[in-house]
Parts: structure tokens; sequence; C-alpha cells
């Protein structure tokens, strides 16, 4: 039965036309935005002497690396004016391997700030610990600064690594990757009960005796595995691109390299992080897949479930990065939704807890149980919806 509804699945085209269109615009985009990049064709000589724990004297030696190259290119554009007088073009922006040395001592600067930056957090919470300890160890703030400052106090020191492909790898969940999962989601899954009801298949399910509960058990496991499938696909043709056109080097950089978490507490490589990520990732996917095919339980078209599936998934970045609206009810709609899940980065970029009785509870672990047992709701009015739906 299993084999059937994945069957089922599989056979629809418009899956097959979303996910060349995907895949094709993905590439493409991919292709274009790479070129004009310039990848670094021998980062191991690019970054040799440079790699490591960042030091005060490399962050100096950066700093007048990037001056000198910002004198040059100014140098550049007083000639570029003066022959333009007389009818002659000349290149005035850098030239490859200066925009690579650009990129180089950014990235050593960034560490030097990031290093500075870690130490002073360390010191302000620091204070915070000993101002909260005056009310009490079981004061909740101070058992969320001691826990901060556990945090960062583990992480390793701010460090250069070359590590292109895997902020391109991990920024994609983020930007393109959960748009092309919601979309799959919403035309792979809207269908799996209405469709039942539109060719009367329903009322043979529903007639018999142990039927239901299997063939609703056999939907629900086929859009998983069709849903991890499919993010694993996305996945797959990511990384690989990423690797053909930056190199794999930089798994075991620290998260915090990359600027987007410069302020993340949590002590992962970044091979471990988009490892968390992606499983991450895939729960919201399935999480939010089972409310599509709850949609779906209550509609004999699979339009209602597409658009109100849509909905559900669109309005939290609607309503917080298109319209901009920050009030508490809207912020807290978006914090514990499936897109915000799906997302993964907003979980892991900064440090954030909750009052739990007392106790701070880091956000993810938050987020991961409110979505687990809405999940379990969600599957029990699966089965109850089906079961009890009436044939007509």
């Amino acid at each position: 039965m299993l084999k059937y509804e994945l069957y089922k699945i599989f056979s629809r085209k418009i899956i097959y036309l979303a996910l060349f269109i995907f895949l094709a615009g993905y590439l493409f985009w991919a292709g274009q935005y790479y070129s004009r990049v310039q990848p670094i064709t021998a980062p191991d000589t690019l970054y040799r002497g440079w790699e490591g724990p960042v030091t005060e004297e490399k962050a100096e030696k950066a700093k007048e690396g990037l001056e000198e190259i910002q004198r040059t290119i100014a140098e550049r554009f007083e000639t570029a004016v003066r022959a333009s007088s007389e009818g002659e073009a000349v290149a005035v922006g850098p030239d490859q391997k200066e925009y690579q040395l650009l990129g180089l001592y950014d990235k050593v600067l960034f560490a030097w700030h990031r290093l500075e930056k870690h130490n002073g957090n360390l010191t302000g919470l620091e204070q915070g610990i000993e101002e909260a300890r005056g009310k009490g160890m079981d004061d909740f703030n101070f058992r969320q600064s001691a826990l901060h400052y556990n945090m960062l106090s583990g992480l390793a020191p701010p460090a250069v690594n070359y590590n292109k492909a895997w902020g391109e790898i991990i920024d994609f969940i983020y930007s393109m990757g959960f748009v092309f999962m919601g979309a799959m989601i919403l035309l792979g899954t809207s269908p799996v009960f209405a469709e039942e009801y539109s060719t009367n298949m329903d009322g043979l399910i529903l007639s018999s005796k142990y039927g239901k509960k299997k063939v609703v058990t056999a939907k629900i496991a086929a859009s998983i595995i069709v849903i991890t499938i499919t993010a694993l696909l996305f996945t797959a043709v990511n990384v690989c691109a990423n690797f053909y056109y930056f190199g794999n080097a930089g798994s075991g950089a620290a998260l915090q390299e990359l600027y987007k978490y410069i302020d993340s507490p949590y002590n992962l490589s970044l091979g471990q992080y988009y490892l968390v990520q992606l499983t991450t990732h895939i729960f919201g996917a399935a999480a939010f897949g089972l409310v599509v095919l709850l949609l779906s339980v209550f509609s004999r078209s699979a339009l209602v479930p597409f658009f109100v599936g849509g909905f559900i998934f669109g309005a939290p970045i609607f309503l917080t990065k298109i319209l901009r609206i920050e009030t508490p009810w809207v912020l807290s709609l978006a914090d514990f939704s499936y897109t915000q899940l799906m997302r993964v980065e907003d979980l892991f970029d900064s440090f954030r807890a909750f009052n739990i009785f007392g106790y701070p509870v880091l956000y993810p672990h938050v987020l991961f149980t409110f979505i687990t047992v809405l999940s379990v709701a969600v599957f029990y009015f699966v089965y109850w919806g089906f079961r009890n739906r009436q044939v007509g």
C-alpha cells in the first residue's frame, strides 16, 4: 500500500515540472552569481600563513594590505579620469588578485573584530552574573546569564579559514531552499486525500473495516518520504554546485566565522551545523506536510489545502519581512511558525532563551517541542478526520 501511495505522488507531472523549474532556475542563478564573485582557484596558496587563530599581528598586516589596495585603486581611478579626458578607457576596479586579497583581509579583520566582541560579551555577562547573584542563584536572570556565559566560554578562539563553499551551502536553506520546499510540499501533499474524494474512492476505503487506518498511515508515510527525498535532492544539487565552484574546504571552521552567525553561542563547526540545519529543515518540512494533509482531509478540492497551506506558510514572512509588522503577536506568530523552523537560521544565529518555570530553555528546544506536540495533534486529527468523514 505504501508503494502504491508513493507511485500516486510520483506519477503527478506537476511535481516534475516544478522540480525542473526550481533546479534549472537555481543552477542558472548559481552560474551567474558564482561567475561574478570570482571563485578562488587556489585557496590553500592565498590563505597560506593566514589560517588559524587570529592575532593582533595578522590584523595589523591585513589592515595595511587593505589600505595599500585601496590606495592602488584610488591611483588607478585618477589615471582613468585623466585618460578619459583624452578619450581612452582604463579599468578602475580591483583585478582578480586584488579582489581575492580584499576578501582575505576582510576575513582577517572580521575575525579580529569577533575576538574583541567576544571578549566584551564575556565581560558584560560576568558583570550581569554578579549583579543577578545578589538576588539569589534561583533568579532567572542569573541562570540565563550563566547559561549564555558558559556557552560563549566553550567556543573556539576566532580564526581565519577559507569556507566560501560552506557559507553558500548553509545560506541556501534560509534563502531559496525553504521556498522551494514549501512549494513542493503544497504541490505534492495537497491532493493526497482530496483526489480520493474526487474519484469517489473514499467510499470504498471508508466502507472497509481495516482499510481506513492502513490507507491513512500509508499516505502519511509516503508524503514524509517524498518530502525527505525532495529535501535531500535540493541539498545534493546545492552541495555539488558549491563544491564545484569553490571547493570543499572549511567544514571544520567554526560557525561564528560566517557573518550571519557572529553572535551564535553554539559550539559547532560548519559541517556539524549543516547536519543540524538539514535535519531541522526536514523535520519542519515534514511537520508542515502533515498540516497540508490535514487540510486535504477536509476538502474535496486540492486547491483549498494548496492555498490555505500557502497562507500558513507565507504569512509569517509576509507580515514580518515585507510589511515589517513588529507587534508582539505577529512576532510570536513568526517565532513559532513552520516557516521559521524550515528556515533554521534564526534559531541558531544568536542566544535566545525562554523562561520555563524559572529556568532558561533555549529557543530551538522550545520550538522543537512546540512543533512536535502540535504535530502529534495534527497526526491524530488526520486519522480522526478521515475516519469520521461522511461519504457523499
